[in-house]
Order: structure tokens, then sequence, then C-alpha cells
């Protein structure tokens, strides 16, 4: 009997395979044994009779094996796959988490395969046999890339047992790691992070990484103790590919290497060199001279920015009075400058030197960082993997956004509420610093990108409060205000709420976050000679009481079951409406308040008409009566108002249709005053001519109807709906004198 299949991340040749017969997940002698090779083939010869239902195959992936994806590197990181013997058609990190289902948690193969899906975030019914590479599935592509990470991390040389396989199971489905390789388009950030390679920053410029950017040429000062090579073998940690090795032995303090390169493009605002260094000692200075062609010309020895550590790291080497125009071609590598490395000597190692993109835009002057996920950290970051939201903070974000790290945040189905929390210190809000800014990326342009705040404990929080700036694709500032923020409270809670509202469909969309600060103060403006007058009480509604121009609103009831709320329940999507569903009484009022915002002064002088948006239920209209509906204005009367009661003046408008219908009523017919707060000599006029507060569109029937101008307010009691008789009323928009 045989067993074929292939190895696969891409195709994998050099992995020695073979069938595991006495299950202790290690390739023994005279166990069927084969090494893959072309396009990941391989074939076992198997003892006919064998029972395979509790069998695996295992491919042991080693150093110097080939991956079809990288097909001119050899793997660098050793890793084991399994496959159930059953399913020998694909061996692959896929295929790997099947059978560690079947032996951490003793799983059948039909609920393995169930368990592995749903770990590895891959569609229901995926087939674990599938070729996902001739079958361009890049979700599962990526999601098998990541997954061999792991195994080269967790498992690596080991042999695979419950708890390294535990352990990789763990970390690929824990944060959102699977779901989001399956939703990006490049996974070797990830990929990178898991086998502690650092990738040079995000937007930079390759100027030699001793691989696919070779130098021009490479030499060294052997003569006075500086060996510099090529190599493939380096320290532990070092990456993929080839590095430059430069030993220092004896000789003389300057023992040095240069490389040879073509013109580094500097500009204005990249001036920064980075490149990933192994060093033997700490705390060494760690130079780097530049060269002209010819050497007409040399930037100095430069002293890299960070502090040496012993092995690999990022450094970065920044030359502030670099000449742009001029060809820098010679890169002087000077480890240790000054002092001699005695015999045997030190090795030390030099790979992916780039040239930085251009540094974000620094925070706003005066500004104090409230974190920016290197210097200032976060005291948590929470997600809500469960509802589509999975944050991360990631050393790879898109380019343009800066170095460093910044927060990730995948929302991928689930819920429109999908979200990311990161725990601050408290904010410092002052009476005159009241906006938070920071760098966005987002993927889409136009959507709404909310923040809410919250204290410790979540005893308060600010509301969901939009961006002062319009949303655009890629990288940009964006600041939030919090006007009524209580400054005496600890707000130590971030939501970030970007495309609150919908729902980004699987794969999904990633947004980053990156130096959200707290803007210097902002001086108050001179004096004005009195308070700006507007015409407007709403612009619309908001869900949560509020009106989009920062007024409120709310609904009452005198009976009936009531059910208001804002949007989508009737009528358009900006409206507020309010639904009573009862049998005929002889007493019903309802009513929708819609109040001027806190602090404006909103004036109906010089106007002639109220305008809005209004529908009622076509019960109510082909009621035998039709639907007349009443308006009340409230507004500040000085000598009249008190803290707690402004007068009303009212009228009654008869409806002209059902549907959401705009309305201009004139303001001559409000003659009725509803309520004099005391003042029986109170006039519609003076009413007319105070601060307006509020606008209340009203259903009033039975003993609270109202008669005005000839026309008599109601509510329906004539045309049933499932043996009740609904009242609606729906406001849909602006209200504002005209």
């Amino acid at each position: 009997m045989s067993l074929t299949g292939a190895v696969i991340d891409g195709y994998i040749t050099g992995a020695i395979v073979c069938l595991d017969l006495n299950s202790n997940r290690v390739c023994d002698s005279g166990e069927p044994t084969a090494t893959s090779g072309t396009n990941g083939r391989y074939s076992l010869t198997v003892p006919t009779g064998t029972n395979l239902t509790n069998l695996h195959i295992i491919a042991t992936v080693p150093a110097g094996a080939v991956d079809s994806d990288a097909p001119t590197t050899p793997i660098a990181n050793p890793y084991t796959m399994l496959a159930p013997a059953s399913m020998p058609t694909v061996v692959s990190p896929l295929t790997t988490a099947v059978s560690a289902k079947m032996i951490v948690e003793s799983k059948t193969l039909s609920e393995a395969r169930i368990a592995a899906r749903n770990d590895l975030a891959l569609p229901p019914g995926y087939d674990f046999t599938t070729d996902h590479v001739t079958a361009t599935h890049a979700g599962a592509r990526n999601v098998a890339k990541v997954m061999a990470a792991v195994l080269a991390v967790k498992v690596g040389t080991d042999t695979p047992n419950a708890s390294n396989l535990g352990e990789a199971l763990t970390q690929i489905s824990s944060g959102g790691t699977a779901a989001a390789a399956y939703a990006s388009s490049d996974v070797s950030g990830t990929v990178n992070s898991i086998l502690g390679i650092t990738p040079p920053p995000a937007g930079s410029t390759a100027v030699v990484n001793f691989d696919g950017t070779p130098p021009t040429a490479v030499r060294d000062t052997a003569g006075t103790g500086g060996f510099a090579s090529v190599t493939a073998t380096k320290p532990a940690a070092g990456g993929s590919g080839s590095v430059l090795r430069l030993l220092r032995s004896g000789g003389e303090p300057y023992a040095l290497a240069v490389v040879d390169v073509a013109a580094i493009p500097f500009t204005s605002t990249r001036k920064t060199l980075s490149a990933r260094v192994y060093s033997p000692t700490a705390g060494i200075p760690m130079k780097i001279k530049l060269e002209t062609t010819g050497n007409t010309a040399n930037s100095g020895n430069v002293s890299s920015n960070e502090t040496v550590v012993v092995g690999w790291q990022t450094l970065t080497w920044t030359f502030s009075s670099i000449d742009t125009t001029l060809p820098w071609t010679a890169i002087v590598l000077l480890p240790n400058l000054d002092t001699v490395d005695a015999p045997p000597g030190k090795a030390y190692f030099f790979d992916d030197i780039a040239l930085n993109a251009a540094a974000a835009p620094p925070p706003p002057a005066g500004s104090t960082a409230v974190v920016n996920f290197d210097t200032t950290l976060p005291t948590a970051v929470r997600d809500t993997g469960g509802t589509g939201g999975f944050a991360s903070v990631t050393t790879t974000p898109p380019a343009g956004g800066g170095s460093g790290s910044a927060l990730r945040l995948l929302r991928s189905g689930g819920e429109p509420y999908a979200l990311a929390v990161v725990d601050v210190a408290a904010i410092p809000f002052t009476s005159t610093r009241k906006t938070l800014s920071a760098r966005v990326y987002s993927p889409t342009a136009g959507i709404p990108m909310k923040i809410k705040l919250e204290t410790t404990g979540n005893t308060a929080n600010s509301g969901n409060v939009s961006s002062n700036e319009t949303v655009v694709v890629g990288w940009q500032t964006l600041t939030w205000t919090f006007s009524s923020i209580d400054t005496t409270l600890p707000w130590t809670a971030i939501v970030l709420l970007p495309n609150l509202d919908t729902i980004d469909a699987a794969p999904g969309k990633e947004y980053f976050f990156d130096d959200i600060a707290l803007n210097a103060a902002v001086e108050s403006p001179p004096p004005t000679p009195g308070p700006t007058t507007t015409a407007v009480v709403s612009t619309g509604f908001n869900a949560d009481n509020t009106t989009k121009n920062g007024g409120t609103w709310n609904v009452y009831s005198g009976d009936g079951a009531i059910d208001a709320g804002s949007g989508g329940g009737f009528g358009s999507p900006s409206n507020v409406y309010l639904y009573i569903n009862n049998s005929v009484q002889p007493y019903t009022y309802q009513g929708i308040s819609v109040k001027s915002p806190a602090g404006s002064n909103v004036s109906a002088v010089g106007k002639t008409t109220l305008n809005y948006t209004f529908g009622v239920n076509p019960e109510w209209f082909a009621g035998t009566n039709g639907a007349k509906f009443a308006i009340s204005i409230l507004a500040n009367v000085p000598g009249v108002s008190t803290p707690s009661c402004d007068p009303e003046v009212s009228t009654v408008v008869n409806a002209t249709a059902s549907a959401d219908t705009a309305y201009a009523t004139p303001l001559s017919s409000f003659t009725a005053i509803k309520q004099d707060c005391g003042n029986a000599s109170v006039t519609p006029a003076q009413v007319l001519a105070g601060a307006i507060k509020a606008v209340d569109f009203k259903a009033n029937g039975g003993a609270a109807a109202w008669t005005i101008n000839g026309l008599t307010s109601n509510t329906n009691t004539t045309v049933p709906a499932g043996g009740l008789y609904p009242t609606t009323i729906n406001v849909v928009g602006g209200v504002q004198f005209q």
C-alpha cells in the first residue's frame, strides 16, 4: 500500500517524511520514510493491512530545505508538520492543526477538522486536503505561513508533543492571529514578528541586504585586523538569507569594513539609515561613516541613536548635515571604533541596511503624549474579538506612519461596534485642553472615525465623539474635541470606534492608530459684542438622545404602549419617532421634544415659518378626521421664564400626507399660549421673540385635544391595526426657522 501526497507551505523540497507507526512522533529506523522532491511530492510504501485511523504522517523540514515561495533562499528556521495518515494528500501547517487537535484533545478526525477550522479562522467546510498553492487560496495560504512560523518557534527541531503542539494551537488561535492572517494581503510582518525578525522600518528604501539588493563590492582592512565577508551562517535570530560578517581581530583600533552601494537617495526629510546589527558586546560604540564616489567627501563618524546590546537589534544613524546633492556610495562600518579586539577577535554582523521613510509629522506643538506604543506605552490593550474586533500592537504598520510600533485593529464580521480599548494613565485634561490628536490609518475614505473616553471602572463616559476632520485613505492626523469633558475625572480608557455602526465584512479591514496626544491649550478668542444667533434648533438626530448639532431630544406619553427611538424604526435614517399602540381611550397624548443646544441663542426674530419634515402612520392619516398634530415652541422670556419653566406658544397642523413631508408652518399661526409659567399676560409675540429652547411635536387626543385656529388635534381612534389603534409621529432631519 502506498501513501502519496505533497509537503506544502509553499511546496517544500527536502523535507523528511515518514509514517509514524509507533506514535512516538519521531521518524524511527524501519518506519516508511521518504524525502520530498519537486513540488513537495513524496511517496511512502506502507505495510499491507496497516490501520491508519490513529496514525500520523510526520514531515520534518530541516534548515536548508527549499520552499517554492522563496526558491533562492534556503529555509533558515526548521520545523515539523503533521497530517492524519488517513488524509495523506497534503502535509501542511494546516493539517498539523488537525493532527494537533487529535493528539492534544483526543478528538476524532471529524471533530479535529471542525475544531482546527475554528482555530485557524478557515471557512466552514474548508478541505484540508486542498493544495492551497495551486488553488490560489490566498487566505488559507497566509494562515499556513503564519502557522509555519509558529511551529518553527514552538516545535522547531524538538519532537512534537501535546505540550508544544498545544502551545502552537493557542498562539495561532488567540488574539485574532489566524483571522488577521486570513484577512491580510501580506503576512510577512506577522511571520517576521513571530520568528523574532525585525524588518526594515515601514516605508524605507533598501540600500543593501546581501540578498535581493546586493552590494557593488565589499572591502575590508585585513592588513589592520578587519576581515569582511558575506555569509549565510550567522547567530540565531538573524532572520533568513545572507549577512555581512566583520571579524575584528588584533591589528588597529580602526579595523573596519566598507560596503559599496548604489548612491543612497537622501532627501531633505530622509536622512536616517537603519540596519540589523549583531554585536557580541554591549555598550560599545557602533559608528558609520559615509563616503562619496572617489571619497571626495565624507560624513564623519556618526554614532547609532540607540545603545548597543548583545545580540541582534535594529540600530539607526541620523546624518543631519548630509549634503543630499552628493553621490554617497560607500558605507564604512566601524564597530567598537578606537578599541582593538584582541585575537581571536570578535565577529560583528550587519544586514538590511535601509534609508528610512520621512518622519511622520510630530504631534502638535505643546501637546502631551498619551500613548505612542513605543516610549509611552498603554497600560493594556483590549479588543472585542468575540464580536469582530481584533487588536494588537504591531511593529509593521503601513508605510508612511512613521517609525516604531502602532496599534492595529482588524474589524472582521461580528458586530457594527467592533472596537479596541487602549488603557492609559489618566489624561490630563484642563479647561483649555480638551482636544486629542492621533495619527490614524484608514483603508476607506469618508467613514466615521469616533472615539469614546471612559473613566477608571467605566463610571462615566464621554459619549462617542467624531473626528473634526474628514477621513481619507492612508495616514493622516485627526483630532477629537471633548467640549463637555469633566476635567476632574480620571479618564483612563480610550475606546477606538472606526466605522462605527457598520460591519466590515470578512475578511475585514485593518485600521492603525499611533501617537495619541492631548493637544496644547487653545487660546480663548477675543470677546464678541454678544452671542451669535442661529435659526437652527436641530440638524438631525442621534440614537443616544442627542441631536447632530449638540442639542438633545426626548419623548413622552400620557398612556399606551410606547416605542420610541432614533433612526431606522420609521422613516428616514436621521429621524426620531414615537409610536403609541393602544385601545381607544378617551384621554391620550404623546410628544417629541427637540431641544436647542445648551448655551445656544436660537432665535425666530425676523423669520416667518417653522420648517421641518414630519410623517404619520397610515392608519391615523386614513382616520375619519385625518391626522391633526400640535406643535409648541418654548422660549426663554425675560421676566416670565423661571428655572423650571419656559412659556409655550402652540398651533395645530393638518397632516397633508402620511409619508415624511416637508412643512413650513407660518409663525403667525402660533396663537395659543399653552404654558404661561404663572404670568397670564405673556403673549405669543413675546415667546417668539425669546431665545428658543425647544420645539415639541405632539399627538393630543380626547380630553387632551387642543383646538387652535379652528383645528382640533387628535389621535387615531377609528382605523385599527391588529386590533389596536396605533398613532405614530415622526420627525426627520432638521428643525429650523426661516
